[in-house]
């Protein structure tokens, strides 16, 4: 049971960076055609 806890906290850290990255890049993306 503790570790399908462990790999359930981890997998939401994971998806959280991995949410923050592509909202980063979408930004940078949008900020880009914005200033062109």
């Amino acid at each position: 049971m503790r570790m399908i806890q462990v790999l359930f906290f981890s997998l939401r850290i994971f998806f959280n960076i991995i949410i923050l990255l592509s909202l980063r890049i979408y930004h940078n993306k949008v900020g880009d055609e914005r200033f062109t």
